[in-house]
């Protein structure tokens, strides 16, 4: 057995409640126990944390690490960062999020850090925002591209549209999000648990189910008219409509479903703990954003083999290819959408080539155990340097 003492290995973090980028430094950091000190930087007391800790990864808080801008919330986490890694002293430190992307890059190069690696989960300037907001995001990254050391993208199209000289060869190769096994509900157990007994025997039709964040470029509301649109062309044929997930839209949303008339067939769940493992409940999956990097959701669906109708954007064109493992549709288009849910909904045969070649597909490309192998080959190359 060897002596040699494992290097350090610090995931940092802005937030710490349960998000595409939180998933993915909980199954990285718990993947990586073995063959690295592994510990994680973040704000809060979210889910994440609970995760970590209750795994055995060391947490610790960054003070005054919040999504929103503050000066003077940003003084107190650069300081508390900066002893945080004074402490630490990791070999390694890895940036998710943007703002922890920039902070971390910044007061990483103050502290002497050797090896700073920033995951791209998606350029925040290219979100529907306005164009004061994006030339400024667009500067923020672009800096952290330049004080990070190690570029990991998970989608061809990160790289295509981030147009920041200087910065190619820092790339990795693509490394895709991927999802682990995961234990599924059975299709009768996960509709009761998720919404009782009695609806279950009052919706015979087809479930319909979407799990994200109610945030506005979620595009949830284009969805709802979507679904509304085809319950009322289609009455002989209506979805029942289930949508995972909290968030500052909730009120607003829950008013169009009523405006729409659709509270017998569209429900807001709000937060449901370990939401995937109830994909079974449903028989197909919506994704229906404006933006994303490369979906969690999305991955888990097809790990549960469900059709699936998503938006044409960002990295999700590399992951669902229109006709062959699932539905494609422009967001902004929310009458293709209702076409495509009513093609879905009345064809059982397309319905089961969909899922199963969306099956095949993520556990021939999105595995664990691929992920953590190329993320451990870019460290280590780094290291080398």
């Amino acid at each position: 057995m060897s002596d040699t003492p494992k290097q350090k290995l610090l995931f940092l973090i802005t937030k710490s409640n349960w998000g595409g980028a939180q998933r993915y430094v909980y199954e990285m950091a718990t993947a990586m126990q073995g063959e690295f000190e592994v510990a994680v930087g973040c704000g809060g007391n979210g889910t994440m944390r609970e995760k970590l800790e209750a795994a055995g990864v060391p947490v610790y808080e960054v003070d005054g690490w919040q999504r929103n801008v503050n000066p003077l919330k940003e003084l107190q986490s650069w300081s508390s960062l900066y002893r945080l890694l004074k402490q630490e002293q990791p070999d390694i430190i890895h940036l998710n999020s943007s703002k922890a992307g920039l902070s971390g890059a910044l007061i990483g190069r103050l502290a002497g850090v050797k090896n700073i690696v920033f995951t791209i989960h998606g350029w925040p300037f290219l979100e529907p925002r306005p164009f004061w907001w994006r030339a400024l995001t667009w500067c923020g990254m672009y800096a952290t591209t330049l004080l990070v050391h190690t570029l990991i993208p998970i989608s061809h199209y990160d790289v295509a549209h981030a147009h920041m000289p200087f910065v190619r060869r820092k790339y990795t190769d693509i490394i895709y999000n991927a999802v682990p096994p995961i234990a599924f509900v059975p299709a009768g157990e996960a509709r009761r648990q998720l919404v009782g007994p009695e609806l279950v025997d009052a919706h015979s039709e087809p479930w319909l189910i979407t799990i994200a964040e109610l945030h506005p470029k979620k595009n949830i509301g284009g969805a709802i008219t979507a679904v509304a649109d085809h319950n009322k062309t289609h009455p002989e044929e209506p979805i029942f409509y289930l949508i995972i997930g909290d968030g500052v839209l909730r009120k607003t949303l829950q008013t169009q479903i009523e405006t729409e008339k659709m509270t017998d067939h569209i429900m807001l769940l709000g937060h449901v703990t370990d939401a995937r493992q109830y994909l079974k409940a449903a028989d197909m999956f919506l994704l229906p954003s404006f933006q994303e990097g490369l979906p969690y959701a999305l991955l888990e669906a097809g790990a549960a083999g469900l059709p699936t109708i998503a938006s044409n954007v960002c990295g999700i064109p590399e992951v669902i290819h229109h006709d062959e493992n699932g539905l494609l549709f422009e967001p902004k288009n929310t009458k293709i959408l209702a076409a495509a849910l009513t093609r879905l909904v009345s064809d059982t045969a397309l319905q089961t080539r969909l899922g199963d070649a969306f099956l095949e597909g993520i556990e021939t490309n999105y595995t664990l155990a691929e992920m953590v192998k190329k993320t451990t080959a870019a460290y280590q190359h780094r290291l080398r340097k």
